[in-house]
């Protein structure tokens, strides 16, 4: 695993040991980050279930300006702090939370965002599900802005509001979503 392009392009990666952790492969990055394309320079980014912390990484090597990595495992946040020591991350770009996806995506105040979320959850255990609808209601908030989801084949997200881009690469699947075409922010004039 080895992180695909922008200022940190072939760095190597570590994921914590065991099997707990299914790193996005490289192969999967680079099509993802070229779907977002110029979405993802000076984001603010949140990579949820984050694992080694190679999709929030490889944002902020492609000109993100800011990452929060959550993970409940204490494991997979001291193999992103350690991956991100290794590219020179500069610690005032990114914060490391121990906590549940769900749980920091209710907790993030209004106006502290758009969030560019990523997120790639433990497949088959209902967790696409939980976040969608969270999702659904921090958008109309101004809290999140493009979805990427990484799911298997049976959790696909299809929640109303969004315009769903799918995807699939071998046995990863990954839903990008984005706010409907029709979607008019409640601040909008």
């Amino acid at each position: 695993m080895r992180v695909v392009a922008g200022r940190w392009r072939g760095r190597r990666l570590n994921a914590p040991r065991g099997d707990a952790v299914r790193p996005t492969t490289d192969r999967v990055k680079e099509a993802v980050f070229s779907i977002l394309g110029p979405d993802v320079a000076d984001a603010r980014v949140a990579d949820l279930c984050c694992g080694a912390g190679s999709l929030g990484i490889e944002a902020l090597s492609r000109g993100a300006a800011y990452a929060v990595f959550v993970d409940r495992d204490r494991r997979s946040l001291t193999a992103v702090q350690k991956n991100l020591e290794a590219c020179g991350a500069d610690p005032a770009h990114y914060r490391l939370v121990a906590s549940d996806a769900a749980a920091w995506l209710e907790d993030v105040p209004v106006g502290d965002g758009p969030w560019l979320v990523l997120a790639d959850p433990p497949y088959g255990v209902g967790v696409i599900a939980e976040l969608a609808g969270i999702l659904a209601r921090r958008r109309a908030e101004g809290v999140v802005a493009t979805v990427v989801l990484e799911h298997d084949r049976d959790d696909e997200p299809r929640p109303a509001g969004w315009d769903a881009d799918s995807r699939r690469y071998g046995e990863s699947h990954i839903t990008i979503l984005r706010p409907g075409a029709g979607d008019v922010p409640e601040d909008a004039p």
